[in-house]
């Protein structure tokens, strides 16, 4: 039987990658910490993030950009606790409830909806942490297509 891996490993694998560092996405990796909410499901992942201020838009919140980038990012890193393999946004959808601050912490959830050999669907939520209260500020829908090709950065944990 396979071994479960958990979102630790692979987000920690994901910066590990030398394509990260000149990438969009550094930022939002490398800032990430996995939660251990669900270790025992590889369809459930969690985490959580503080924006910085350069994410902010002129409204002094975050931009809308920068939280689609995290639901791009962040629901990739979850996909790697199922495949090794490189994958290629075919959809990003996202809906915006309610404003966030830059410097507030957010929870992120992210759920594998379904995970086929060549396509991946996935969700992904995102909460504010106002007075120990969770508010769903920001959600989207990623769907993704599965290469045959495995990313060099997740061998070591084949």
């Amino acid at each position: 039987m396979k071994r479960i891996l958990t979102a630790r490993e692979v987000l920690k694998a994901y910066n590990s990658s030398p394509l990260l560092p000149v990438g969009y996405g550094e930022d939002f990796g490398l800032r990430s910490m996995a939660l251990k909410r669900h270790d025992d499901n590889p369809k459930l992942s969690s985490f959580q993030f503080t924006f910085p201020s350069s994410h902010r838009n002129l409204m002094n919140t975050v931009h809308g950009g920068a939280l689609s980038t995290m639901i791009d990012v962040i629901t990739t890193v979850a996909l790697l606790r199922l495949t090794p393999n490189r994958t290629v946004s075919i959809s990003l959808d996202t809906q915006f409830m309610s404003p966030i601050k830059p410097g507030e912490e957010v929870e992120i959830d992210t759920e594998i909806c379904r995970m086929g050999r060549t396509m991946s669907f996935t969700e992904c939520r995102i909460y504010t942490l106002a007075n120990k209260e969770r508010k769903l500020a920001c959600k989207g829908q990623h769907i993704k297509a599965v290469t045959t090709e495995p990313w060099d950065f997740m061998k070591d944990l084949l």
